[in-house]
């Protein structure tokens, strides 16, 4: 029988205690679903609440039909949501699937992506008249963005500010595929407010601040199918085209 001196009890009392701890850390991540991770409280069925929507919306284009599913998650005690938006894009006439769209949506406003009648065409004319509150032109919009006589989509992200919501753009080729533009979502942003197919031009109208607005002009180059950007000012603090 070995017998330890006191001190050599304590450290090795120690060693073992620190390995459980190092080890109780690398089971984190592996618990069960059921089971709530340390210091979080795991909310009631009364705390989550689910939105679901669904459309088969077949106006907003003569080249394709969008099958819209939209699903949104809120959990109040944890100050948490999320919404996934699922579009499929069906060929108007032989109804086969032409391709599917899916976006983490993050700041959504609970109007939003409850409606067939939220959407708006600029290319069939369904809803292009409806006046535009604060360059909320419609939760999803069609219209030819890139001159090519292709329907392209334009879908809310995020609800935006006061200069109104964020949208993705996806851009139709010629094999009927829808193509993310990074530009267009990233520098536009907005949907526009005027489309200039004869000039190529793309153009916001943002509200910049309390007193005014700010003019962005967007050129696509057919050439060589970039954007740009080419005059940026600063208007009065009414949304006009002067």
């Amino acid at each position: 029988m070995i017998i330890l001196h006191p001190f050599m009890k304590y450290v090795l009392l120690l060693i073992l205690l620190g390995f459980a701890a190092c080890h109780s850390k690398q089971q984190t991540g592996n618990l069960p679903a059921s089971q709530p991770l340390p210091g979080i409280i795991p909310s009631t069925p009364a705390h989550i609440s689910y939105t679901d929507f669904s459309c088969n919306q077949t106006q907003l284009s003569n080249q394709f039909d969008v099958v819209v599913t939209f699903r949104s998650y809120k959990d109040i005690a944890l100050d948490h949501d999320s919404s996934l938006l699922r579009m499929l894009i069906k060929d108007k006439k032989t109804k086969i699937l032409l391709d599917t769209i899916s976006i983490t949506l993050h700041q959504i406003y609970d109007e939003m992506y409850t409606s067939c009648d939220s959407m708006t065409s600029f290319t069939t004319g369904f809803h292009a008249t409806r006046e535009a509150m604060d360059n909320w032109v419609g939760d999803i919009v069609i219209a030819d963005l890139n001159f090519d006589n292709r329907d392209d989509i334009a879908a809310v992200r995020d609800a935006g500010g006061n200069g109104g919501p964020f949208y993705n753009y996806y851009i139709q080729s010629p094999d009927k595929k829808f193509v993310f533009d990074s530009f267009l979502t990233d520098s536009v942003s907005y949907f526009p407010s005027t489309i200039d197919k004869p000039q190529k031009y793309l153009i916001t109208l943002v509200q910049a601040g309390a007193c005014c607005v700010g003019r962005h002009v967007y050129h696509l180059d057919i050439k060589t199918g970039t954007w740009s950007e080419t005059s940026h000012k600063i208007l009065g603090d009414k949304i006009t085209e002067n």
